[in-house]
């Protein structure tokens, strides 16, 4: 039997999701326009609307006015974790 590739393994529905959610990053940081966030991914509306408020939800993403959106704390935290970790590790080498 054939191995299956990781690619069928995807699930097409969360890499659109965070494809909105890296939408949020800019050279700033600076909050975002929900038409630019359609724009950086070409995804319609009320996807990159359901996706920032279920993000939004669980810390990924803050709203900080009715149409704009900005990296989260949860997501900022992560982040911030995740390059002290690196750091460690390339440390010890």
């Amino acid at each position: 039997m054939a191995k299956r590739s990781e690619t069928t393994y995807e699930i097409k529905t969360v890499s659109k999701a965070l494809q909105v959610l890296m939408a949020l990053q800019s050279e700033e940081f600076v909050p975002l326009h929900i038409t630019e966030i359609m724009e950086k991914t070409g995804f319609p509306r009320s996807f990159c609307n359901e996706a920032l408020i279920t993000f939004k939800l669980n810390g990924f993403a803050d709203q900080p006015t009715k149409t704009t959106w900005i990296a989260g704390r949860k997501l900022l935290s992560f982040s911030a974790r995740y390059n002290e970790t690196v750091m460690n590790v390339l440390s010890k080498k």
